[in-house]
């Protein structure tokens, strides 16, 4: 797994609307970035720059099994999103804001500083 989630940067810089879960690997950072580190939700966080979700327990499952409760909350937000222009608009402006924070040239300031 990456250290920094790219992949959610580079869709945010195309104004893609970003739902991803709070894994101990960054993602809290780029999504809610003056929020607690350390914190992991346990139910969906309308962040500043995205939507947090829980994590899921890793468990194979039959197609024919049930939701569980979070797994039900990932398809009631990715619905939200989908249905909800105001909300899907809202994130996709803010995404194109916070990819902005990790241009080269503020990127390369920042290891400049670490650097000297």
């Amino acid at each position: 797994m990456e250290g920094l989630g790219n992949v959610i940067i580079e869709a945010m810089a195309c104004g893609v609307p970003v739902i991803s879960a709070d894994c101990m690997s960054g993602l809290r950072e780029i999504l809610a970035p003056n929020t607690d580190i350390t914190r992991q939700t346990d139910k969906p966080e309308f962040a500043e720059y995205g939507i947090l979700m829980p994590t899921f327990e890793y468990k194979f499952k039959s197609a024919d099994e049930p939701l569980n409760e979070k797994e039900q909350m990932w398809v009631d937000i990715i619905d939200k999103i989908l249905t909800d222009d105001d909300l899907r608009k809202y994130y996709a402006e803010k995404g194109k804001e916070r990819a902005k924070d990790f241009q080269i040239e503020k990127i390369i300031r920042e290891w400049e500083k670490v650097l000297t």
